[in-house]
C-alpha cells in the first residue's frame, strides 16, 4: 500500500498490512471430522437395525412353520394313527378267536407285531413334529437326553461338551437346532458304526455353534457329492432348517476319520437377547474354526 500527501508527493517505500479471513465453521477440520463420525455412527445404526429386522422376520417365519407342523401332527394323531390303532385292535380280536395251533394265527400274530412297530414309529414321528417346550431345558441337556436314548439302542460312548458361557436361546430357534442335532445323532448312532460320538455346543459372541462328530467309517463320498442319500431326506431336511435360520451347515469327513456335522447360527437369530455380549462384530456370520480336540477312546 502506498499513499501521497496534500502536495501530491507519493511515499515510494510503501507500507504493508496483513489481513486474515477466518474460515466458516463448516470449513473447519473439527466440523468435517464430526460429520464423518456422525456418518459412521448412522451407518452402524442402520446395519444394526437391518440385522434386527431380518432376525424378527426369520423368527416369525419359524413360528409359522412350527405352528403348521403342530397342526399336521394333531391331524395325523387324531385321524390316521387313531384309525390304525382301531384297526389293529380288530385284528387282535380276530387273532384271539383262532386256535393257538392254527397256521393262520402265527402269520396274523407276526403281522400284528409288525403293525405295532409301525405304530410306535408313527408316534415317534408325530412327537418329532410337535414342538417341545424347551424354555426350561438347555440345548445341551436336550441333546444329552436324545443321545442317551439312542445309546440304549445302539451302544456307543456319547458325550456332550459345552464351550463358552451358556446364554438363553430363542425357543423356536432352539427347537429347530435341536431337530438338526437329533437327526445328526440318529445318523451317527444308526449308520456310522462309531465307538465314540461327541456333541459340542459353543456359545460364541457372534454365533451359536453346534458340532456332532463320530469316529465311525465316515459318510460316503457319493452322498457328500449328491447332498443326500437315495430314499432318505435327513441331510436335505437339516440343510432346509439351517437355511430357514440363515445358518450354515457343513457335512464332511475330517482327517481324523468319521463324520462331522457342523452348524452355525448367527447370534442375532438365536440368542434371546437379540445381540451378543461384549464387542459387536461387523460380520456376525464369520467364525474361526477351533482346533479339533476329538480323540477316540
Amino acid at each position: 500500500m502506498i499513499a501521497s500527501n496534500n502536495d501530491g508527493v507519493w511515499n515510494e517505500t510503501g507500507a504493508s498490512l496483513g489481513v486474515a479471513i477466518k474460515p466458516a465453521f463448516y470449513e473447519t477440520w473439527w466440523f468435517r471430522s464430526l460429520v464423518v463420525f456422525a456418518g459412521v455412527v448412522l451407518l452402524w445404526w442402520a446395519i444394526r437395525m437391518r440385522i434386527a429386522s431380518i432376525a424378527r422376520q426369520l423368527q416369525a417365519r419359524l413360528a409359522e412353520r412350527v405352528a403348521e407342523r403342530e397342526r399336521i401332527a394333531r391331524e395325523l394323531h387324531d385321524t390316521l394313527l387313531q384309525s390304525l390303532f382301531g384297526l389293529t385292535l380288530r385284528f387282535h380280536t380276530a387273532a384271539d378267536r383262532l386256535a393257538a395251533d392254527d397256521p393262520a394265527r402265527a402269520a396274523l400274530d407276526d403281522a400284528l407285531r409288525q403293525s405295532d412297530r409301525v405304530m410306535q414309529e408313527g408316534r415317534e414321528r408325530v412327537l418329532n413334529l410337535r414342538a417341545r417346550h424347551t424354555q426350561s431345558t438347555s440345548l445341551a441337556d436336550a441333546l444329552e437326553e436324545t443321545g442317551n436314548h439312542l445309546r440304549g439302542i445302539h451302544p456307543a460312548h456319547f458325550q456332550v461338551s459345552v464351550l463358552g458361557e451358556p446364554r438363553p436361546l430363542d425357543a423356536i430357534v432352539q427347537e429347530e437346532i435341536l431337530l438338526i442335532g437329533r437327526e445328526a445323532l440318529t445318523n451317527a448312532f444308526n449308520h456310522s458304526g462309531a465307538q465314540n460320538i461327541l456333541a459340542e455346543v459353543s456359545y460364541e459372541p457372534g454365533s451359536l455353534h453346534l458340532r456332532v462328530r463320530d469316529d465311525g467309517h465316515g459318510i460316503d463320498e457319493a452322498v457328500l457329492e449328491a447332498g443326500f442319500r437315495s430314499g432318505h431326506w435327513g441331510l436335505p431336511g437339516m440343510r432346509e432348517r439351517a437355511n430357514k435360520m440363515r445358518g450354515e451347515l457343513r457335512v464332511g469327513r475330517p482327517k481324523e476319520g468319521g463324520t462331522e456335522i457342523d452348524l452355525q447360527v448367527p447370534a442375532a437369530i438365536v440368542y434371546h437377547a437379540g445381540k451378543p455380549r461384549g464387542s459387536w462384530h461387523w460380520n456376525p456370520f464369520r467364525r474361526k474354526d477351533p482346533e479339533s480336540d476329538f480323540a477316540a477312546e
